[in-house]
């Protein structure tokens, strides 16, 4: 019960983990629009593209869990931004192995302004176990306003809706007609997939190692702050092995802000998942891509780890030493 509590716990932070962020409580102080429309940024991007592929494989007593990022090739509009072109990103992590007895196969999708690159529409279904939770949040930049409708139960092992005796969830949601409207305080304000997205225009080779990255986003109902300290390019490369090539990649290390999330080092409290003043360290590749390349996350029963395991129709080849 103990080992699926935390790898269902460990699935649920997957794409927290992996995009680097710590949720952390807001500060309005720095949270000043500096532009009058989102309209007004263009990054001009050059890491990534429509098209690109990549899959991890999440290790912990062997291969437990794998992820799955998908950039779709079409080009949206969405109805309640139709001025604005986007790009669809599908995130999925499910369970392998001997955890699949735990079953976790979830969906997160992220619509990005293809210009601004912050969020435009975030969906998830999650599936976990008996969990399920069906969610959808429009963003409307200009108005300062994010607008979520959900569908949250659980169910039997038939898949029906569980309304039975010692059921304590019921069901819960947000209509179209009766939804949750969440005040943002930034025009660039991202979901966890598109920070992700984010944080690959940004420019490294210049990053003075120790600066803090914040990044304002949104989860379920809440505003917060997203940190992530850069760390500087690591003296030893690397290494990758996958069907699209292996060999050493050069990389750049970051180390989450996880004020108030972690219990000490050989802590016995099950409320803490994670380890240490410093559970998670991530990599990426120093090159043109700035794709993952591998996550260290220290938890309650000991050490995870993500490992980069197969890419498609990355923007640039990758630098292999």
């Amino acid at each position: 019960m103990i080992l699926y509590t935390h790898m269902k716990t460990t699935i649920t932070f997957l794409v927290s983990i992996f995009f680097g962020f710590a949720l952390i409580s807001y500060n309005t102080s720095w949270a000043k629009a500096q532009l009058k429309t989102a309209a007004d940024r263009d990054l001009r991007q050059n890491s990534f593209q429509r098209g690109e592929y990549i899959r991890y494989g999440i290790y912990y007593i062997g291969r437990m869990a794998e992820a799955e990022i998908s950039v779709d090739a079409k080009e949206y509009v969405l109805p309640h931004m139709p001025n604005r072109k986007a790009m669809k990103v599908d995130v999925k992590g499910r369970t392998t192995g001997v955890a699949t007895a735990y079953r976790v196969d979830d969906l997160w999708r992220s619509y990005l302004d293809e210009k601004s690159v912050n969020s435009l529409r975030f969906y998830r279904a999650l599936e976990e176990n008996k969990y399920r939770r069906f969610e959808q949040i429009d963003v409307y930049p200009s108005q300062m306003l994010a607008k979520m409708t959900f569908e949250q139960f659980s169910v039997d092992r038939n898949d029906k809706v569980n309304y039975g005796a010692g059921d304590k969830m019921g069901v819960t949601q947000a209509t179209k007609d009766n939804p949750v409207y969440i005040q943002l305080l930034d025009l660039f304000t991202q979901d966890l997939v598109s920070g992700y997205y984010y944080l690959r225009t940004l420019d490294y080779a210049n990053m003075q190692p120790g600066q803090i990255i914040t990044i304002p986003a949104y989860f379920e109902n809440k505003y917060y702050s997203f940190q992530v300290r850069f760390d500087g390019k690591e003296a030893t490369p690397i290494t990758i092995r996958t069907p699209s090539g292996s060999g050493k990649v050069m990389a750049y290390k970051f180390t989450p802000v996880m004020t108030g999330l972690t219990a000490e080092e050989g802590s016995t409290d099950e409320s803490f998942l994670f380890r240490g003043a410093e559970p998670i360290h991530y990599w990426i590749s120093a090159d043109e891509n700035k794709i993952p390349l591998r996550v260290e996350t220290k938890i309650f029963l000991g050490k995870l780890t993500l490992e980069l395991e197969d890419f498609r129709n990355l923007r640039h080849p990758i630098s292999f030493q």
